[in-house]
C-alpha cells in the first residue's frame, strides 16, 4: 500500500534572488514526478500486532554525531508587534500569514490548473514561496480558536441529551459486559448513570430556570480538538503512526457506541420504573378506597411490574429506533455512508484523507465551499451522512466521543479551514536518519516503481550515489521546514523561524520518532480524546473483512528491511561510516537539524500543563 505520494514539483526550492540552495530547499523529482517518501507498497500482512519498545521506535540508534549549535538569527527590521519583519540572511521580508482559510494554495493552484498547469504542481510551487514577493509562512494562532457555530450546538445538546461521552463513560460502560442484551445493574447504578449521563426532557427543561440549564451544560471549556490534522514529514514513522490512529478512531466509536447503547437502555429502564410506580401508586390507592378498614395491602411490589417493564422497553431500545428519539438533536443518529477517499470502497471510519490526490476535496467540503461530498465517497445508496461536514454533524460526532484525523503532508492550514475546534499532531525524526532512511527506501531500493531515480539510473537499472550524493543531487531536505511552515522558501530563516514557533502553539503536539512509544503514551495520558491510544488495536479492528487494519504495517512498522539486498546493506553501512559523506548530509541538513534540535528542547515541556492546555487552532 503506497501510504502517500507527494506530489510533483516543478519550481526549485530557490533562485538566484532568493539565497538559498535548490538542492536543499526544493521537493525530490525524477522523471516529473516527486518521489513518494512514505509508504512501501505491498507490505505483507504479518500475523501479529507488535507493541514492543522496537516496533514503536524506542530503543533505536541514538542520532549521529552532529554540530547542534544553532546561530542566532540577526533581524535587520522589526515589526510594529516586535516580530522580525526582515532577517537577515534572508533576501526577502518575512510576512508571516495567520488565515489559510484565504490565504491557503488551494485558490492559487485551482486557478493554475483551470489555465492549464497540473494542480499540484502549482500547489507545492505556491507552498515553497516561489509565487509572494515575501516569506508569507503560515504561522499558527497563538489565541484559541474554539469555533463558536459548533460550541452552540455542543451546548444545546449536552443540555437536551446530557453531558458529551467522556472516557469515564466508556469504561463504566465496558466493564458491564461485552453484549448490552447480557447488561444487570442495580438500582443504584442505574440512577447514578441517569443523574450523570441523562439529559433532561423537554418538561423539565422547561420547568427549570434557563440560566440554571446554561450552567449545568460542560461545552467544552478548554477547546479540545474534535478534529486533529496529522502532519505527515516523510520518513518519520507516519504510516504506522496512521494506523495506530485508524486504531484509535475504531476504539472511539465502539466504545462510543457501547455508552451511548448503556444511555438508550438507562432511559428505557428509568421510563419504565417511573410507569410502573406511577400504575402501582393508582392501584394502591384504588384498592385503599375499597378497604373499609382502612389498611392498604401493599403485597404488589411496584418492583415487580417495573422488572417486567423495563426487560421489554429496554430490550426494544438496542435496536436503534429509540436513540434517535433519546438522541434527539435534529432526529439523526450515526450513518457510516461516507467512504473513506484514502482507502478506495470503506466507510467513513478511519483516517479521513488529506494526501494530494484528494486535499483539495477535503480542504474545500470541510471548509463549507460544498455541502455534498464527492460522489464517490459514498457507499452505493447509503446518501450523505448527516452533514458530517458541517458544525452540526462534528458536534454532534463529538457529543458522542468520537474524533476525526485527517493525515497528509499538507495538512498544515487544514484547521482554519474545518468549523469545529481542530489542534494539530506531527512526528519528527532526527533528520540524518530520516535523510538515510529516505535514501535507502528511494534510491537503493528503487521503491514506488524506482520514483525517486533520474531517466539515467532508470536505464543503468540502479541508483549507486552515496546519500549525501543523492541529495545534493535531487534536492528534498528541507521538508520539515517547508511542511511546518508552508508558503515560504524552506531554505529561508523565516520559515525555519515560524515552523518552530508554530510546534510551540497550544494548539500543537509533536512526537519524535526516537521516543515515539513516550508519545504516543503522553498524548493518551494528556488528551482525553486520544486517551487509550497506547492501548493494543482493538480485536475487532485487526480481525475486520472491511475498514480494519493493515497488520503487517502495525507489525513492520514500514521498514526497508528486506527490501535490499546483503551487498546493498554493507554498502549503506559503509556510507553511514564515512566521515566526508556524512559530514556533507549534516551540510545539507542544517536547518532541519536546528528544527529538531529545538523540537528536542520543547518536547517535554508540551506536556506539563497536561490536556489543560491543548487549545483549538
Amino acid at each position: 500500500r503506497a501510504d502517500e505520494t507527494a506530489a510533483l514539483v516543478r519550481e526549485s526550492g530557490r533562485d538566484s534572488t532568493r539565497g538559498a540552495s535548490s538542492s536543499s530547499a526544493r521537493l525530490v523529482t525524477a522523471a516529473g514526478v516527486l518521489v513518494a517518501f512514505a509508504g512501501v507498497a505491498g507490505v505483507a500482512r504479518a500475523v501479529a500486532w507488535s507493541s514492543s519498545p522496537v516496533a514503536l521506535g524506542d530503543g533505536e540508534s541514538s542520532p549521529l554525531g552532529r554540530e547542534t549549535s544553532a546561530p542566532s538569527p540577526a533581524c535587520d527590521r522589526t515589526s510594529e508587534l516586535g516580530s522580525c519583519s526582515k532577517y537577515a540572511e534572508d533576501a526577502r521580508d518575512c510576512a508571516p500569514t495567520t488565515d489559510w482559510s484565504v490565504d491557503s494554495c488551494v485558490q492559487h493552484a485551482d486557478s493554475a490548473s483551470n489555465a492549464g498547469e497540473p494542480w499540484i504542481s502549482a500547489y507545492y510551487a505556491c507552498v515553497n514561496g516561489v509565487l509572494d514577493d515575501v516569506e508569507r509562512p503560515y504561522a499558527v494562532p497563538s489565541a484559541r480558536r474554539g469555533k463558536a457555530w459548533f460550541l452552540e450546538l455542543l451546548h444545546e445538546m449536552e443540555i437536551r441529551d446530557g453531558p458529551r461521552v467522556t472516557p469515564e463513560e466508556t469504561s463504566e460502560a465496558a466493564a458491564l459486559g461485552v453484549s448490552p442484551l447480557g447488561w444487570e445493574e442495580d438500582d443504584a447504578s442505574i440512577y447514578a448513570a441517569a443523574s450523570a449521563y441523562l439529559g433532561k426532557d423537554a418538561d423539565e427543561r422547561n420547568d427549570e430556570d434557563a440560566s440554571k440549564r446554561t450552567s449545568d451544560a460542560q461545552t467544552n471549556a478548554n477547546d479540545e480538538p474534535y478534529v486533529w490534522a496529522f502532519v505527515h514529514v516523510p520518513k518519520s514513522a507516519g504510516s504506522y503512526v496512521t494506523e495506530v490512529f485508524r486504531a484509535h478512531i475504531w476504539r472511539l466509536r465502539e466504545r462510543g457506541d457501547k455508552a451511548l447503547a448503556r444511555r438508550a437502555r438507562v432511559a428505557a429502564q428509568v421510563r419504565a420504573r417511573k410507569n410502573a410506580r406511577a400504575n402501582d401508586a393508582s392501584e394502591l390507592s384504588r384498592r385503599a378506597l375499597l378497604d373499609d378498614s382502612g389498611v392498604v395491602d401493599a403485597s404488589n411490589d411496584y418492583d415487580d411490574a417495573y422488572a417486567n417493564a423495563s426487560t421489554n422497553v429496554a430490550a426494544a431500545s438496542l435496536g436503534g429506533a429509540s436513540w434517535s428519539a433519546y438522541l434527539s438533536t435534529n432526529g439523526f443518529v450515526f450513518d457510516d455512508g461516507l467512504f473513506h477517499p484514502l482507502y478506495s470502497g470503506m466507510s467513513y471510519a478511519p483516517v479521513m484523507d488529506l494526501t494530494e490526490p484528494r486535499f483539495r476535496d477535503a480542504f474545500q467540503f470541510y471548509r463549507g465551499a460544498f455541502d455534498d461530498a464527492p460522489n464517490d465517497w459514498y457507499r452505493p445508496g447509503a446518501g450523505a451522512a448527516a452533514n458530517q461536514n458541517s458544525p452540526l454533524g462534528m458536534a454532534r460526532s463529538f457529543h458522542a466521543g468520537r474524533r476525526e484525523i485527517f493525515k497528509g503532508s499538507l495538512a498544515m492550514g487544514f484547521c482554519d479551514a474545518v468549523r469545529a475546534p481542530c489542534g494539530y499532531v506531527t512526528v519528527l525524526r532526527d533528520p540524518i536518519e530520516r535523510l538515510l532512511s529516505h535514501h535507502a527506501y528511494s534510491c537503493a531500493a528503487g521503491a514506488e516503481d524506482r520514483a525517486g531515480w533520474t531517466a539515467e539510473m532508470r536505464l543503468k537499472g540502479s541508483c549507486d550515489l552515496d546519500p549525501a550524493s543523492y541529495f545534493e543531487q535531487m534536492g528534498g531536505v528541507d521538508v520539515s521546514v517547508q511542511l511546518l511552515a508552508p508558503r515560504a522558501n524552506p531554505a529561508s530563516r523565516c520559515a525555519l523561524e515560524q515552523a518552530k514557533r508554530n510546534l510551540r502553539r497550544p494548539c500543537v503536539r509533536f512526537l519524535l520518532q526516537e521516543r515515539l512509544r513516550d508519545g504516543i503514551g503522553k498524548l493518551s495520558a494528556t488528551i482525553p480524546g486520544f486517551a487509550g491510544l497506547d492501548e493494543d488495536p482493538p480485536e475487532s479492528f485487526l480481525n475486520a473483512p472491511a475498514m480494519g487494519a493493515d497488520v503487517g504495517m502495525l507489525s513492520t512498522k514500514n521498514q526497508v528491511a528486506g527490501r535490499l539486498s546483503d551487498a546493498q546493506e554493507a554498502r549503506l553501512e559503509r556510507w553511514r561510516r564515512d566521515e566526508d559523506v556524512m559530514r556533507r548530509l549534516r551540510a545539507l541538513a542544517h536547518r532541519e537539524i536546528e528544527l529538531y534540535d529545538f523540537a528536542t528542547s520543547e518536547y517535554d515541556k508540551q506536556w506539563v500543563s497536561g490536556g489543560s492546555s491543548v487549545g483549538s487552532c
